[in-house]
């Protein structure tokens, strides 16, 4: 469920007097919600959601998992064959991440680049692993116009009493530029 902006009170009454145009805001309000180019969840949605997601994890003591994806050498492929082929990358990998998680686990187009972030209530650490490693290799599988691969980091709440959720996309990030730094086209996950 993302997170809704809310229709301050004085416009409310107009609203509720015309459906039309209630529908119309309603329509606007959705689109706001959605990164244009892949369809998925914003960026601007991201922390609040994280946010809201590792406090129920807190309070129903659940786990939670965060996956941070980038695309590898993705400034190459747009500087080889231009914006719009870059941007049918972003799409496709959008697509291929959605066939690949569970409805109730969220996507967010993470910033405006080639980053893409993956919230999993209720999943442990192995979890996560399997499903960061499962998007690894279908993205690697499907043929672009030359091989696109992506590098994940994985951080997991379980429990601990001091995290909070920025500490956990600390985690993730950290672990992300850790399978950069290894090479590229691998996951790595918070221990």
């Amino acid at each position: 469920m993302p997170v809704e902006i809310e229709v301050p009170k004085k416009f409310q009454k107009v609203l509720d007097e015309n459906p039309e145009l209630a529908r119309y805001v309603r329509k606007l309000r959705r689109g706001s919600l959605r990164d244009s180019l892949s369809g998925l969840f914003n960026s601007n949605q991201f922390r609040p959601f994280l946010k809201r997601e590792f406090g129920m994890a807190k309070r129903y003591n659940s786990t939670l998992s965060l996956i941070l994806l980038d695309i590898d050498s993705f400034k190459s492929y747009n500087d080889k064959y231009g914006h719009i082929e870059g941007d049918k990358v972003i799409r496709v990998i959008g697509r291929i991440i959605r066939g690949t998680i569970r409805e109730t686990d969220y996507i967010f187009r993470y910033g405006y680049g080639e980053e893409f972030a993956i919230i999993l209530p209720r999943t442990e650490s192995n979890g996560a692993e399997k499903v960061a490693e499962k998007l690894r290799k279908a993205v690697a599988r499907h043929r672009f116009k030359d091989p696109i691969t992506i590098s994940g980091g994985i951080a997991t709440y379980s429990g601990e009493a001091k995290m909070d959720y920025s500490h956990l996309l600390r985690l993730a990030d950290k672990q992300l530029y850790r399978a950069k730094q290894e090479g590229k086209n691998r996951v790595r996950t918070a221990q």
